[in-house]
């Protein structure tokens, strides 16, 4: 939001010195009053129809319902000035279609559009991907320490059986848009898709703080539920999924030249995955690492039960997995 208000407060600025030859209080502050849709609709309430659109389609979209918005706005209050003032229709119609009315139009479009472009470019990186790319955060190799989950469609193999190809891959789209606020409110990144897997990361303090590591999974599972007649009346069923958790050190950096990753190495990935395919074993849908568990609070609502050392597949040495289950019933499936 500071940000938005920000780079529009500079824009107010910058034009306000161009036109007038000095700096006043006018410019920034009309800079902030442009920006107000585009925080409201961007940060606070945002149009979550849009996000399955075609890129460009929805910046375009997006830049000219903000700008119509400042629009109604500033000729309203013109309007209602005018008639205080004694002006008449031809005198609003004069200024409405002036020059400057255009010119000011026009830089609040590219305003709009470069900001909403560069909010698509992030969402589609990832949240926060963007900012560490320009800053160059993983140009060198460097350790830290991270919480992975992976989380992986049940019955994936079923289901793609039972419906054809589109709506196979329309009900995986609908999936991986429906994790998308829960992802946001737990501070979550998406590293991964992997078929009909994601893989969440977090750094290690983020992952603690307030349990979001945990707390990623049931609001996953209340925004299927709250979307469950929709997935019955398109599919004819109720996406299920299981998780695994586990947290440690690893070496992130940016890889490639002509398409640059950012990647992170490590056991810790190896071991999640391997926990993450005991759920079956263990008839269960999330399964932490001891290790990691340890480090937890548990949220309110949830119960934890210790299923002692396993050897995971691939592993020498045996691992604690404890099994997670919410207001006091084992979710299976």
């Amino acid at each position: 939001m500071l940000i938005i208000e920000g780079v529009l407060a500079a824009v107010g600025t910058v034009y306000d010195a161009i036109t007038t030859g000095d700096l006043t209080l006018w410019g920034p502050l009309i800079g902030l009053i442009v920006g107000l849709p585009l925080v409201l609709f961007e940060v606070f309430y945002p149009l979550k129809f849009m996000r399955k659109w075609p890129f460009v389609v929805s910046v375009l979209t997006k830049s000219f319902l903000y700008v119509g918005l400042i629009l109604l706005a500033f000729l309203g209050t013109a309007f209602a000035y005018g008639l205080l003032r004694g002006l008449t229709l031809e005198d609003f119609s004069e200024a409405m279609w002036s020059s400057s009315t255009a010119i000011k139009v026009g830089i609040a479009s590219c305003a709009f559009a470069t900001i909403i472009f560069f909010r698509q470019l992030d969402r589609l990186l990832g949240p926060g991907t963007l900012m560490r790319y320009i800053f160059g955060r993983y140009h060198r190799p460097r350790k830290e320490e991270r919480i992975f989950m992976f989380l992986d469609l049940k019955g994936s193999t079923s289901i793609a059986e039972q419906l054809d190809v589109d709506s196979y891959y329309a009900l995986l789209n609908d999936f991986f848009h429906d994790i998308a606020d829960p992802v946001l409110a737990t501070k979550a990144q998406i590293y991964q898709y992997i078929g009909d897997e994601v893989v969440l990361t977090w750094p290690m303090a983020t992952g603690l703080q307030d349990s979001n590591c945990i707390r990623v999974f049931s609001e996953i599972d209340e925004a299927i539920r709250r979307r469950g007649s929709d997935y019955l009346a398109r599919y004819w069923l109720i996406p299920e999924f299981k998780a695994g958790l586990h947290g440690g050190e690893v070496i992130s950096a940016e890889i490639g030249d002509l398409k640059r990753n950012l990647i992170y190495n490590g056991d810790v990935l190896n071991t999640t995955a391997r926990i993450q395919t005991e759920c079956t074993h263990f008839d269960a849908r999330l399964l932490v690492s001891s290790p990691l568990f340890e480090r937890l609070a548990l949220p309110p609502g949830a119960a934890a039960e210790n299923l002692g050392e396993v050897i995971l597949k691939g592993k020498r040495h045996p691992l604690g997995l404890v099994r997670l289950s919410y207001n006091g019933n084992k979710p299976t499936s």
